[in-house]
């Protein structure tokens, strides 16, 4: 069991290409990190990492040799795991899930805390990322499933597109727009517009969308985080083009408001579910993608739900 743990703790440094970034994610001291690389470098008589004198590494050769065995042999054992698992149906073990932010804010922390409820043995590690990222981290078994916010494919994924969610424009409940059920394109062309993430297709076909009109977005903003956003968009005249299901909650608790554009009705996230085929028989994974399922299937009248307040004296 040693040399799998040493083994683990390699694709991870392989895959971050930083003891300090390994040892965090793994929950370990860097000296327990760098001890075990040691000593599986010892037991294969070669060096895996050269080390830079700007304490930056690499893989060796030798390192770059081994890396696709070392992930087999990780995923092999992942799947005797949970093979005897599921003879029994145990669930218990560490589930390893990449996670965009349109699932993130709000879906998957829901979800989780209720598979904390029925199965308290059951673990998490939580990476977020774009949706190519999270196909690479799944293709390269980094990660057990992907919830990610466009289709995808791919010969080696399962993929189950369980929910679309439109974009809609979203704003301060005081905005000018406000009170209205639908606005034409034209009339937000030269709005402020704050973004979080414009590598989406979603965002692409806006793009799109704003050159037949012989425009681009007017974005004024550009942040890294989804809350950032909505805390600027709160305290300022700007808009933002989101998906619907980012912001449903504060939609519906009138901390923000939102009006359908005319020219945007076709616009939509495909939220999908994906993981290697060969862990389709995984009791974790399929017990999270069960759990997904029912999450949509009790909450899809409240996601449809657009509230639009009025209440308030405009920008």
């Amino acid at each position: 069991m040693d040399d799998l743990e040493n083994i683990a703790t390699f694709v991870c440094v392989a895959s971050n290409l930083s003891f300090i970034k390994a040892a965090n994610s793994m929950n370990l001291r860097q000296p327990s990190v760098t001890a075990r690389i040691q000593r599986l470098e010892d037991r294969l008589g070669v060096e895996l990492f050269i080390r830079n004198k700007n304490h930056s590494i690499h893989l060796s050769e030798e390192g770059r040799a081994f890396l696709p065995f070392a992930k087999q042999m990780i995923q092999l054992m992942q799947e005797a795991e949970d093979k005897v698992r599921s003879v029994k149906q145990i669930f218990e073990g560490q589930v390893r899930i990449g996670v965009t932010p349109s699932w993130s804010v709000n879906v998957l922390p829901r979800v989780l805390g209720a598979v904390r409820e029925r199965y308290p043995d059951v673990g998490f590690y939580v990476i977020n990322g774009t949706t190519k990222g999270i196909k690479d981290m799944i293709l390269g078994n980094e990660v057990d499933i992907g919830l990610v916010s466009y289709d995808i494919f791919h010969r080696q994924l399962e993929r189950i597109c369980v929910h679309e969610t439109p974009w809609v424009l979203v704003c301060n409940p005081r905005h000018r727009l406000i009170g209205r059920a639908e606005i034409d394109i034209e009339e937000i062309l030269h709005e402020p517009l704050v973004t979080y993430e414009q590598s989406t297709d979603g965002w692409r076909e806006i793009q799109r969308i704003y050159g037949s009109y012989n425009a681009v977005p007017n974005v004024v903003a550009q942040l890294e985080q989804l809350e950032a956003v909505k805390v600027l968009l709160n305290e300022s005249s700007c808009v933002s083009l989101l998906p619907l299901i980012c912001v449903n909650q504060e939609l519906q608790e009138g901390r923000l408001a939102s009006v359908q554009i005319k020219q945007l009705s076709d616009v939509k996230t495909k939220m999908s579910i994906i993981y290697l085929k060969t862990k389709s028989s995984y009791l974790l994974v399929n017990m999270i993608q069960n759990m997904i399922l029912d999450y949509f299937t009790l909450c899809s009248h409240k996601l449809l739900v657009l509230e639009q307040p009025t209440h308030g004296q405009p920008f």
